[in-house]
């Protein structure tokens, strides 16, 4: 009984072993994934951003679009009235 506790010593001990080289490679890979992650973070932040610049930018043009359409239509408005005045005073003179 003492002799395979005694040989299982230099096994557990080889085990060990083994099992801190892999240890040792897991950490480096979890570290390596550790820096993916957070690259893609930061791709992702800057993605964001700047979608929400595009946004922004998207909304200002819509904003101005629509300042310019309403300023055209009230353009339109004036240069119907005015017409409207310089025909009244044709008339006006036929009479």
């Amino acid at each position: 009984m003492l002799s395979k506790k005694l040989a299982l010593i230099p096994l557990t001990a080889a085990l060990y072993a083994c099992s801190g080289a892999e240890t040792q490679e897991m950490q480096e890979q979890i570290a390596d994934l550790s820096s993916k992650i957070d690259a893609l973070s930061a791709d992702v932040s800057s993605l964001k951003s700047g979608q929400a610049q595009a946004s922004a930018d998207a909304a200002a043009a819509k904003a101005a679009a629509e300042s310019a359409s309403a300023a055209a239509e009230k353009a339109a408005s004036d240069a119907a009235a005015a017409n409207m005045r310089v025909d009244n005073m044709i008339d006006s003179y036929k009479k």
